[in-house]
């Protein structure tokens, strides 16, 4: 959409259009998919109380924090520069895990953590960019990093605490914030250039671009649920790994559909990260103790620690009523 000719060059406005339409997908699913394991939420619209809107809602903001931050960052700064400061997420999850659990990282996850980060500095770098420390772009990418990887952890936390959010309605909850920001960013950033009418969207062109719009529409909600399901099934910190595969796959498709080489530094960062990543997947299947059980296996225990003991009661009223009755024709 933004480099072929014409191109459309607004990803504020293709954010503004994306939010709605992802929506729309997610109401649809949610009265013919996802009704019957959605209803009975306590966050179901009708039932919602204001502390777990506070809680959705947070999430929301924070997302639209993270895309204007970066906007606003990516008017300063290199988009190399603020690609490298947006690798320090895994990191600041890391550290916000441990500051929940009031425990330090261990040293091995954390050398681990920062080795990814390293390889992916090392691998988005290139000898053309010029990282100008005085633009104000780089505290700009500091805060929306701090802001996107805040957001992953309290995602976490909504998906998998007691009171579960089922994704389907986190993400409709999430759809108003993120329109309400893409719009204020083309507000913000683009209404002067959209003031003559961009050629890629002119009638020649019209269809093109809009059947462009929609698959990317319906890209973004794939790519919207299915991270919701990984942070539910794995954790935040696994999402932010896989994402450093595929900033290093992104470094070495380009580099090789330009008909380039990698440079050996960039083979340097793209195998410390892919690396890294695969130790740390490693690591997060390997039990760390017998007394260590997931949420889901924790629950599988409870649950069926309740039938045997709802079983037992059965078997202890049966016997008493036979007892009973033995006792009653003597």
């Amino acid at each position: 959409l933004h480099t072929r000719s014409p191109p459309l060059g607004f990803p504020s406005l293709l954010i503004a259009t994306q939010a709605p339409i992802v929506g729309l997908l997610t109401f649809v699913g949610l009265r013919r998919c996802w009704y019957r394991m959605c209803s009975n939420s306590s966050y179901w619209p009708t039932r919602i109380d204001r502390r777990r809107l506070v809680r959705v809602s947070s999430i929301g903001l924070m997302f639209a924090g993270d895309i204007l931050l970066t906007q606003c960052a990516l008017r300063l700064a290199p988009v190399a520069l603020v690609e490298v400061v947006k690798c320090l997420v895994p990191v600041v999850v890391l550290v916000e895990h441990a500051g929940m659990k009031r425990t330090f990282p261990r040293v091995r996850e954390l050398l681990t953590v920062l080795a990814i980060c390293i390889g992916i500095a090392l691998a988005t770098g290139s000898h053309g960019v010029a990282y100008d420390l005085e633009s104000g772009g780089v505290p700009l990418a500091a805060a929306a990093t701090v802001l996107a990887a805040t957001r992953l952890v309290v995602t976490q936390m909504l998906l998998q605490g007691d009171a579960q959010c089922p994704m389907p309605l986190l993400l409709m909850y999430i759809c108003p914030a993120l329109g309400f920001t893409g719009l204020v960013s083309f507000l913000t950033f683009e209404l002067e250039r959209f003031k003559a009418w961009p050629l890629a969207l002119q009638q020649q062109h019209a269809a093109s671009t809009i059947s462009l719009v929609m698959v990317s529409c319906l890209l973004a909600f794939a790519l919207n649920y299915t991270e919701l399901r990984c942070i539910r099934l794995s954790s935040a910190l696994v999402l932010t790994l896989v994402g450093a595969i595929k900033t290093v796959l992104l470094v070495w498709f380009t580099t090789l559909w330009a008909g380039r080489l990698l440079s050996p530094r960039a083979m340097l960062g793209s195998v410390m990260a892919v690396g890294g990543v695969a130790l740390m997947k490693v690591r997060c299947g390997q039990p760390h103790g017998e007394d260590s059980d997931t949420l889901t296996e924790l629950r599988t225990r409870i649950t069926r620690d309740e039938a045997t003991s709802d079983g037992c009661e059965c078997v202890t009223e049966v016997q008493g009523a036979a007892t009973s009755a033995e006792s009653n024709h003597c």
